[in-house]
């Protein structure tokens, strides 16, 4: 079956003259959580847990947990890996879902990705992508839609999830083949269309994944109000190490300006509830009938203004700001904006004493930044990494302490306070206690001493005791 007989006429004639938008098809389970890690700089972790609070149709409260885990000797897999997922479901979706095991080849998957196809380094990425989706399982607890029984699964300790159970490529042609539950969502229909041109032009991961999550919760709505902690841990894989949602939220901040400046979302507005902080997000209008790319006028004209309010914010005058974000390239004024705020957090004298102008010069020069340049959602990261360590070295020693007070006897806990209570007791009555009046007072300290879980939550206040079930 080719390409235009497999494709809906709707999906087939876009773009009236212009470059056409690719659309294909996304599996809605693999939507609603991630199965990848939203950066390599984790490439080590070996698991990825997210769960969120639901309500059983009977009207109790449960959780839905959705477990990510890979073999020993494989990574999870990362962001290229859920690209290349992507491009799979669309070689389906072009042989029209026919066939669980598809056929196919190297060069057609990298098209689809726009990667080249003369670089064999592409290649082996790919088949390294392609071995990583194969390793990774999911485990889910209520949280896995059957869109025949029109309910969540809860699979038993054998049952997980595969998303693609095998593949074999050689001399670039080949074939894989889906997973049993993922294949059987497919032929249930649980997929939506996914404009795949328009997400391959967004460049961070964090951007795709809410763009992905987003398109799925704007189906019967155009806005939509979430919580910036469900939002950011639970549906777009953001590090946990950050507890401050202002933090979050400026972690969130570039990819909802780059939907912003597509014209995906209209400018996008935050609210304190007592629950915490939620995000309030409008969908252009005719987006879902929309099957080509905004007009350039048009997200020249966004995109300058949200570049122009964060140069005035940095002391550039307004008619300076507008003629840097119009007549340089966006990317460009964004990686300075960055580098300006990256040297005045860190006292840098580079800006000198005029640091509105450096960041003017910055621009029409194209800066270099130096080598030990970081952003600030990377600083704030590494900032929240190392309190993290601190929080778990701080555990430690109190377990440490925990440990130490249990392996030591009644007797040599009372001992110092009963050696202190001696002195005083000599000070203030001129003369040493009786024998009498010693063991009196051992036996109150004895009496006093704190039970092992009262022991517990002096050191962790709030936290079980774990030898309680």
């Amino acid at each position: 079956m080719s390409f235009s007989e497999a494709m809906p006429e709707a999906d087939k004639h876009q773009g009236r003259g212009k470059a056409a938008a690719l659309i294909a098809r996304d599996e809605m389970n693999l939507v609603e959580v991630p199965f990848t890690l939203a950066s390599n700089r984790r490439a080590t972790q070996k698991t990825l847990v997210f769960r969120e609070p639901a309500t059983a149709p009977n009207g109790t409260p449960l959780v839905r947990e959705w477990k990510v885990t890979t073999p020993e000797d494989y990574r999870l897999p990362s962001t290229d890996d859920d690209l290349v997922y992507l491009a799979l479901m669309q070689v389906s979706y072009e042989q029209g879902f026919a066939e669980r095991k598809v056929f196919t080849t190297h060069r057609h998957i990298l098209e689809t990705l726009g990667w080249p196809t003369v670089d064999g380094s592409y290649r082996r990425k790919l088949n390294a992508s392609l071995e990583r989706l194969e390793m990774v399982t999911i485990k889910c607890k209520n949280s896995f839609w059957n869109n025949a029984t029109r309910r969540y699964e809860d699979f038993k300790l054998d049952d997980t999830i595969r998303i693609v159970s095998d593949s074999h490529f050689e001399k670039g042609k080949g074939w894989f083949t889906w997973g049993e539950h993922i294949w059987d969502s497919i032929q249930n229909g649980y997929i939506k269309r996914l404009n795949l041109s328009f997400l391959l032009e967004l460049k961070r991961p964090i951007t795709r994944q809410l763009f992905r999550y987003l398109d799925k919760k704007f189906y019967r709505q155009n806005v939509l109000c979430l919580s910036v902690k469900t939002l950011a841990f639970e549906k777009l894989g953001i590090s946990r190490t950050y507890k401050d949602m202002a933090q979050v939220r400026r972690v969130l901040e570039p990819a909802l300006d780059t939907l912003v400046e597509k014209c995906y979302l209209k400018p996008y507005q935050s609210e304190k509830h007592p629950d915490g902080l939620y995000l309030i997000l409008t969908r252009t209008e005719g987006w879902e009938q929309q099957l080509e790319f905004p007009t350039l006028s048009k997200v020249q004209k966004v995109s300058n203004n949200l570049l122009v309010e964060k140069l005035t914010a940095r002391g550039i005058t307004k008619s300076v700001a507008h003629r840097l974000a119009t007549n340089y390239p966006r990317d460009r004024v964004r990686e300075k904006i960055e580098l300006f705020d990256f040297l005045r957090d860190t006292n840098s004298p580079n800006l000198g004493r005029n640091p509105q102008g450096w960041l003017v010069r910055a621009i029409e020069q194209d800066y270099v930044p130096p080598e030990n340049f970081t952003t600030q959602a990377e600083r704030e990261e590494q900032t929240q990494r190392l309190k993290a360590e601190e929080q778990q070295q701080a555990r430690f020693e109190k377990q440490r302490q925990f440990d130490d007070w249990l392996k030591t006897t009644p007797e040599q806990k009372v001992k110092g306070a009963l050696i202190f209570w001696q002195m005083r007791f000599k000070r203030e009555q001129k003369r040493p206690p009786t024998a009498g009046e010693t063991e009196t007072k051992r036996q109150e300290l004895l009496e006093a001493l704190p039970t092992p879980q009262q022991r517990w939550q002096q050191l962790f206040p709030g936290e079980d005791y774990p030898n309680e079930a």
